[in-house]
């Protein structure tokens, strides 16, 4: 970290009182609303000259602030006033805090009215009944969370009490309904990790609700609670890609077809196995069902057009930069729990070892031709950026259920990436992405799931079910984001930017 210095105030001033010599002490004395303190100074300077000089100080545009701040750091009125800032009688004039805010709150007001009404605009009258159903659902879920978080807070108006509890991972993963479980699953994390984002979503369902059944809302007024986080420390743009993410699982949500789980399996559970044998098993059960989807429309895509599968690189790498940017949060979801002493050694290393993995997918972009302007103005698309959601979530429910799932991610002992060699023939070979590789496969991350497993003694059947049933669903979560990318960058379906501006044609 830097060190603070004066310097970082927009507007500094001096919020005292009062500076004056006095004559019989020899003293210069400042005076704040709490205290009086006597600065101390050489012969060489005239106490009246320094008792003048912050009487001006006091004022935010005196050419006095410019002189001292652009002159020496080590010079002594720059020295002075760092231990009057220590003492806090060093302001910032420029508070724009509350205008910031509102327009934060304008910011994420129209986001909501912008997901609301595409939300209306793109669910057809024949599904408008499961529509009903699901935001009720989801409103139910999310008011509880969002009382959660209101009762830490003194408001001024109180949430109403709430009779009903949030789905757990038990009821959402016995859904058959693949974006009604990805939005409980989201709005747990949120409610632990983006509260702001919570209370979005949380007034976008209300209002849903409001439209649907065209009258008023059984759920709480949320104005008080956005106003007390928006503009704080929580993300803006986050709360608008949750934003955007839960119009997805809506209307996505009531296509019977689309929300259909694909990727299940049945597994009995053991009496009590050790962490390594169901790992070994859960990998069985991740290439049955993987042999059983077939290969990924996005690898048919490049295979069939190399030259149009261009775009879809560029989509992939744009795509996987910001969810790296993310990463080192999966893995920092199990860090404060009491693991054993071994687990929790790799879990430390594998944090370590993630950390700035971004760099390298920034410097694969730009490899690959795309500029700093295409990076930084891109949008995760809803499922990218979900992915994450789910997975942090994963390691805050449970050790185990996270652990079996991490070769999603990071691949399969002994299994090559059949995207490599299809990439080859469409780019040939560029040194940002063998960076990233090579640094996986020093660090042996395909060996992560098997390692952090084998040092958990027995697992017994709740918990085998649950961790299998989680790896399932975020198989499938990562199987429908691949095929999300190959409609968003080669079909240009741009229905996953609804509260964000489309491309220009």
């Amino acid at each position: 970290m830097e060190a603070w210095t004066i310097a970082k105030y927009s507007s500094p001033y001096l919020a005292i009182k009062d500076a004056r010599f006095d004559v019989s002490t020899g003293e210069v004395l400042v005076v704040s609303s709490a205290s009086e303190f006597v600065i101390e100074h050489d012969d060489h300077l005239s106490g009246h000259e320094i008792a003048k000089r912050l009487q001006l100080l006091r004022d935010p545009g005196s050419s006095s602030w410019q002189e001292i701040l652009s002159g020496e750091p080590d010079s002594e009125w720059y020295g002075l006033l760092e231990s009057m800032d220590y003492l806090g009688l060093v302001r910032d004039a420029l508070d724009a805090a509350k205008d910031r805010r509102d327009a934060n709150i304008d910011q994420l007001r129209r986001g909501i009215a912008k997901v609301v009404a595409a939300v209306l605009d793109e669910v057809s009258a024949e599904q408008r009944e499961r529509l009903v159903a699901n935001v009720e659902a989801l409103s139910r879920h999310y008011s509880v969370l969002v009382w959660e978080i209101a009762r830490e807070y003194p408001l001024q108006k109180p949430l109403p009490e709430i009779s009903h509890r949030p789905f757990s991972s038990t009821e959402i993963l016995q859904l058959d309904n693949f974006y009604l479980q990805l939005a409980y699953v989201q709005a747990l994390y949120q409610r632990s990790n983006a509260p702001l984002s919570l209370i979005c979503n949380a007034r976008a369902l209300f209002d849903l609700h409001i439209g649907l059944e065209a009258g008023t809302s059984e759920f709480p007024d949320l104005d008080e609670l956005l106003t007390e986080f928006a503009g704080g420390a929580c993300s803006i743009p986050d709360a608008l890609r949750h934003l955007n993410g839960l119009a997805e699982a809506l209307v996505s949500g009531v296509d019977p077809v689309r929300s259909k789980r694909f990727c299940i399996a049945s597994y009995e559970p053991k009496e009590c196995i050790s962490g390594i044998n169901f790992m070994l098993e859960a990998e069985e059960v991740a290439r049955v069902a993987l042999a059983k989807l077939g290969t990924p429309e996005y690898l048919k895509a490049l295979e069939e057009d190399p030259e149009g599968g261009l775009v879809l690189v560029h989509g992939r790498y744009l795509q996987d930069y910001y969810v790296t940017t993310r990463f080192p949060e999966i893995i920092a979801a199990i860090l404060p729990k009491r693991l054993n002493a071994e687990f929790r050694r790799k879990a430390f290393q594998y944090y370590k070892e993630e950390v700035g993995h971004d760099i390298l997918e920034y410097e694969s972009c730009r490899e690959l031709g795309l500029t700093d302007e295409q990076i930084q103005n891109t949008y995760p698309l809803p499922l990218h950026f979900a992915y994450v959601d789910v997975f942090s979530q994963l390691g805050i429910i449970d050790p185990v259920a996270y652990a079996t799932s991490i070769f999603i991610t990071e691949g399969m002992v002994g299994v090559e990436s059949p995207l490599e060699l299809a990439y080859k023939k469409i780019v040939g070979e560029f040194v940002a992405l063998d960076k990233h590789i090579l640094l996986n496969d020093k660090y042996h991350h395909t060996s992560i799931p098997r390692l952090f497993m084998a040092d958990v003694e027995s697992i017994s059947p709740a918990s085998q079910r649950l961790a299998m049933d989680y790896m399932l669903f975020l198989l499938e979560l990562n199987h429908r984001a691949w095929d999300d990318l190959l409609d968003f960058y080669l079909r240009s379906d741009y229905r996953f930017l609804r509260a964000f501006p489309k491309p220009a044609a």
